[in-house]
């Protein structure tokens, strides 16, 4: 799976430098969305189970700092640096199919 997604985006251009791992990087926030995205080309089947969940992307639009940074660590970092041949909004749905349906396991509080 590694190999055929988001290894070979990223093999694309000059390699990444990060040199702070404390931060966040677009990178590392993409690699979910590379994933979802290459179905469509290498598994139709699970695209399309994929495409059946919900976005929501009408209501996150309205989260505007959430949706503003997904556009901007995501959206543009993959369609930018990237080239990736998607619309704004496919790239923004695969986002919220997982902001939507994924389950979060919080550890903030618990010892």
């Amino acid at each position: 799976m590694h190999s055929q997604n988001e290894c070979k985006i990223f093999s694309t251009k000059k390699p990444i430098k990060i040199t702070d791992y404390s931060k966040h990087h677009p990178a590392y926030q993409s690699i979910l969305t590379i994933r979802c995205l290459c179905l469509k080309e290498n598994d139709a089947k699970r695209w399309e189970k994929l495409h059946r969940m919900e976005h929501h992307n009408s209501l996150r639009k309205e989260l505007k700092e959430l949706w503003n940074r997904n556009e901007v660590n995501t959206v543009r970092f993959l369609k930018d640096v990237y080239k990736m041949d998607f619309d704004d909004m496919t790239i923004h749905s695969v986002i919220g199919y997982a902001d939507i349906n994924a389950f979060e396991i919080r550890t903030e509080g618990v010892e």
